[in-house]
């Protein structure tokens, strides 16, 4: 534009001095309007962004306690079997003294009856 018009007006620089400005101006005032939006919509994204890491970070959070209530109970049960196996083997070491002492004497008569 600023080309056409230093040939246009080329015989009157005045105008063409006016033109030339003109077309600057608009540039500019264009440039400072485009500025503005990208600005507006890079703050605009930034909030979107923080609500999604916020999100995200709540719904992390949430997958977390799942999980660790998950291994508790899990530990739990583990724990329990453990017990129960502990117990089992206790009664069976019982059984296990009393076996050997019956097989090593299966005829021993007691003196009480």
């Amino acid at each position: 534009m600023i080309a056409i018009g230093d040939v246009l007006l080329a015989a009157f620089p005045e105008m063409r001095d006016r033109f030339r400005n003109a077309i600057k101006a608009t540039v500019k005032a264009a440039e400072t309007a485009v500025n503005a939006l990208a600005e507006n919509l890079k703050k605009g994204v930034q909030v979107a962004l923080n609500l999604l890491g916020k999100g995200l970070d709540a719904a992390l959070g949430l997958l977390e306690k799942g999980y660790l209530l998950a291994v508790d109970i899990a530990s739990k049960a583990v724990q329990g079997a453990i017990s129960a196996a502990k117990a089992a083997i206790d009664t069976l070491g019982t059984f296990a003294v009393l076996i050997k002492d019956i097989a090593g004497n299966p005829f021993y008569q007691s003196k009480l009856f």
